[in-house]
């Protein structure tokens, strides 16, 4: 199974786009586009790729917003699941969290597996991979949080982050 983003209709086809901090901001889709002169971002793979920033933030600074996968089915042991993200740069401290949920797609079902800074520089594309070994035999549901306090226009967490093309790799998948 992977998601290339080949379009921007990811919902029909199982992803979940949750806005939590009820912010006027959205998870954006961009095709490659030039970013303020440092660098040209192109998608990793695909013609899209999501991205957020310090606009996604509401009136008190906090930015939650949630990516979801469509429901993975049978994971096996050996199976993982990998996704490329990339930051503008290390000065404002962009983060992401990572969850698992064994029953639903609802954000209060997953369980909290990574938190970790996104790299820069703009222009670039880090591999993260999570090996899926613990939940042999099940369905599972993977996301990616963009969650920082302090973040907006005026905050010192967020700047800009980018996410592209979700793998799962192993025997899995069999919806």
């Amino acid at each position: 199974w992977e998601e290339t983003f080949e379009s921007e209709d990811i919902v029909s086809k199982g992803w979940r786009i949750v806005n939590r901090d009820s912010s006027d901001g959205t998870v954006t889709f961009f095709s490659p586009f030039e970013f303020f002169k440092l660098a040209q971002q192109n998608a990793y793979k695909g013609n899209y790729f999501l991205k957020l920033n310090f606009e996604n933030a509401n009136s008190k600074n906090v930015t939650d917003d949630w990516i979801i996968t469509p429901k993975l089915y049978n994971i096996q042991e050996n199976d993982s699941i990998s996704f490329w993200c990339g930051a503008i740069d290390k000065v404002f401290k962009d983060s992401l969290k990572i969850y698992i949920s064994e029953t639903d797609n609802e954000t209060g079902s997953f369980i909290l597996k990574d938190y970790f800074k996104v790299d820069g520089p703009a222009g670039s594309w880090h591999k993260k991979s999570y090996d899926l070994s613990e939940f042999k035999g099940k369905n599972i549901y993977f996301a990616v949080n963009y969650y920082l306090l302090n973040a907006g226009p005026t905050g010192s967490s967020s700047d800009n982050v980018w996410i592209d093309y979700f793998a799962l790799t192993g025997k899995g998948y069999g919806g």
